[in-house]
């Protein structure tokens, strides 16, 4: 099993070589939200440690009953928090096994390494994974990683920053695009063919553009969001009161509250990049732990 454990989200997947391929088992995901309020504070709060901890059990549970071995891996509020210790030791603990904080490009690489595995995308791109405290930039050309930037764009943090009225104003959502824009000429984000969106924030556009009851990662991986239908998903879902977002088929309520944030990144860097669409990995930081423990290319 592997787990990815970041600034929203805990994901765990369990897997094992099938022929020289990686197969997925077992697929889990918990809103832990370890990471409320680290950009402004410096430190993660004991109510969040204690959310990320309990999920951390859980996922024990899984392992155990599907007979798997635990690598896990800490992201941008690991990296980015004062006090991590207070985290990472009950966090050994609860899963009998240390946890890793990954630096900026070891978690880009992994990134690639596992969104990409069965997803056929050839040539020339950029990878975005849309995280809660951060996100990824990612060129590659045939598999091949050009270059990998980690920018400080989270969804978490970007709403926590600017997103407080509700509905949002339009002055709030012209400040997110104006940080978005600021951050992304820093990374030089070119025009491209194709861009992949990884993590969270894609997938859950992809449900929703397919009015998805209840999530298939099957059907997600490889779906082409075109994106004017982005735009409009945002702009819809920027316009309704926080209590009417949680209701959208598709969207989790625990993550409604950060989703718009999270597709205003999505859409500058498709603007940015020249694409018309959004290819969405359902695969992301724990398929490449796994591809890695198991000594596999995809």
């Amino acid at each position: 099993m592997a787990l990815d454990i970041g600034t929203h989200t805990v994901l765990a997947c369990v897997g094992r070589a099938r022929g020289g391929r990686l197969e997925l088992l077992a697929n889990r995901q918990w809103f832990a939200r370890l990471g409320e309020g680290v950009r402004a504070t410096g430190r993660l709060r004991p109510a969040a440690i204690e959310r990320a901890v309990a999920a951390l059990r859980e996922a024990r549970v899984l392992a155990r009953e599907q007979g798997a071995e635990i690598a896990a891996v800490a992201t941008r509020a690991c990296r980015e928090a004062g006090n991590t210790e207070d985290f990472l030791r009950p966090a050994a603990e609860a899963l009998g096994t240390p946890v890793e904080v990954v630096s900026g490009e070891r978690e880009a690489e992994l990134t690639f390494r596992g969104a990409s595995s069965g997803l056929g995308v050839a040539g020339p791109g950029l990878w975005v994974d849309v995280g809660g405290g951060s996100t990824e930039l990612i060129t590659a050309r045939d598999g091949v990683v050009l270059q990998a930037v980690s920018t400080s764009l989270g969804a978490v943090a970007l709403t926590e920053a600017h997103l407080g009225s509700d509905p949002y104003s339009a002055a709030a959502l012209a400040a997110v695009r104006d940080a978005v824009r600021g951050v992304l000429a820093g990374a030089m984000v070119r025009a491209t063919p194709s861009v992949v969106g990884i993590g969270g924030t894609a997938t859950t556009f992809a449900a929703i553009a397919t009015g998805m009851s209840s999530y298939d990662g099957e059907k997600v991986h490889g779906f082409r969001l075109p994106r004017e239908r982005l735009e409009e998903w945002t702009a819809r879902l920027a316009a309704m009161p926080a209590a009417a977002r949680g209701n959208v088929e598709g969207l989790a309520a625990e993550r409604a509250p950060v989703i718009v944030a999270g597709g205003l990144v999505l859409e500058e860097v498709l603007a940015r990049a020249g694409a018309a669409e959004l290819i969405v990995s359902d695969r992301g930081v724990r398929h490449g732990v796994l591809l890695d423990r198991l000594g596999l290319h995809g």
